[in-house]
C-alpha cells in the first residue's frame, strides 16, 4: 500500500467513487488494469487529489473474472452493496451483488446469485431508486455479442436487491439509437453497436442516464434524459467525454460540487481514471 498517489498514477478502468460523508472520505473502485481481474481494489482520499491504496476489498483468486464494480450504502441492509459483472465457466456473464459492513475493515463477500437474466449475456448492472415509488431498479446492457445491436434494459428489483421482477423488464433503447454511435471496425459486421456502462443521475426533477459506446472518435460516454420515468426521453447529440475515454459515473463532492469520473487512454496499461467538473444547465450536461 502507498500514500500520496496522484490519480493519474492509478491504472484502472471503469472507475466508481463512493462518497463517504460520515467520515469525510472518497472511496475509488474499478476494474484492475495490468493485473489480475480476479480481485477488486479500493483507494481512499480526503481531497480527490492524493490517494492511499490499493486495499484489496475482494479476492476471487481461482474463480471467474470480475469487473466494473459499483458501490452503494443501502440503508435497509445497513451495509455496503457492490454490483459487479461476473463471468463464469458454466454460465453467461451478468451482474452479481457483494456485501460489506465496513469498507475499511471488512472485505466484500458474495451476497447474491446472478441478479440479471441468466439466459443471455449481460453486463454493467447499475442500481438506482425510483424517485416516485422509492423502489430499487437496475439498468444493464444486453451485449452486442449476442444481438448485434446492444440494448439497455431496465427491471425492478426486490427490496433485498437479490432478484429482479421478470414482468417489469423492458428494453429502454438500443445502442444504434444513440445519435453519434457507429459500428466499430473491430466487429464482424457493419450492424454491430456496443451498449456499455449505464449510470443514473438525478437533478431537479430530471433523470439522466450516462452510457458508453463507440463513435467516430472511439470509445466515449454520452447521455440521455427523461422527465417522466422513461416514457419519453432525449439523447444528447454529441458525446460528453473526450475521444478514447468512457465508462463514467457522477458524484457530488463533500463540498457539494458535481463531478464526473471516467477512464481515459482506453487501452491497458495506460488506462487511468480522470475527474472533471460537471455543469448541469437545464437538461444538458457539460464537463469542464
Amino acid at each position: 500500500m502507498k500514500n500520496d498517489i496522484r490519480l493519474e498514477n492509478i491504472h484502472m478502468r471503469d472507475p466508481f467513487i463512493y462518497v463517504d460523508r460520515m467520515n469525510g472520505r472518497y472511496h475509488l473502485f474499478g476494474t484492475t488494469s495490468g493485473g489480475s481481474m480476479q480481485r477488486f481494489e479500493m483507494y481512499t482520499s480526503n481531497d480527490l487529489e492524493l490517494w492511499q491504496g490499493p486495499f484489496v476489498v475482494f479476492d476471487g483468486a481461482n474463480h471467474p473474472s470480475y469487473w466494473a464494480p459499483e458501490v452503494y450504502y443501502v440503508e435497509d441492509l445497513k451495509a455496503y452493496i457492490m454490483f459487479a459483472t461476473v463471468r463464469g465457466n458454466d454460465r453467461k456473464r451478468g451482474t452479481v451483488a457483494f456485501i460489506s459492513e465496513d469498507l475499511m475493515n471488512v472485505p466484500f463477500r458474495l451476497y447474491s446469485d446472478q441478479i440479471t437474466p441468466e439466459d443471455f449475456t449481460n453486463l454493467d448492472g447499475t442500481l438506482y431508486y425510483d424517485q416516485k415509488t422509492g423502489s430499487p431498479k437496475i439498468i444493464f446492457c444486453h451485449e452486442w455479442l449476442e444481438i448485434n445491436d446492444g440494448s439497455f434494459v431496465q427491471a425492478t428489483l426486490t427490496k433485498d436487491l437479490k432478484t429482479y421482477d421478470k414482468d417489469s423488464m423492458q428494453i429502454l433503447f438500443h445502442a444504434s439509437e444513440i445519435p453519434w454511435s457507429i459500428s466499430p471496425k473491430f466487429t464482424k459486421t457493419t450492424n454491430d453497436y456496443i451498449s456499455d456502462a449505464p449510470y443514473i443521475f438525478h437533478n431537479d426533477g430530471v433523470e439522466y442516464m450516462l452510457y458508453s459506446t463507440f463513435g467516430k472518435h472511439g470509445y466515449q460516454t454520452g447521455y440521455c434524459y427523461t422527465k417522466d420515468g422513461w416514457k419519453n426521453y432525449n439523447h444528447a447529440l454529441e458525446p460528453l467525454t473526450e475521444p478514447n475515454s468512457g465508462h463514467a459515473m457522477i458524484f457530488t463532492s463533500l463540498k457539494g460540487i458535481n463531478y464526473i469520473i471516467y477512464h481515459t487512454d482506453n487501452e491497458s496499461p495506460k488506462v487511468k481514471p480522470t475527474i472533471r467538473r460537471l455543469l448541469v444547465n437545464g437538461s444538458s450536461l457539460q464537463t469542464i
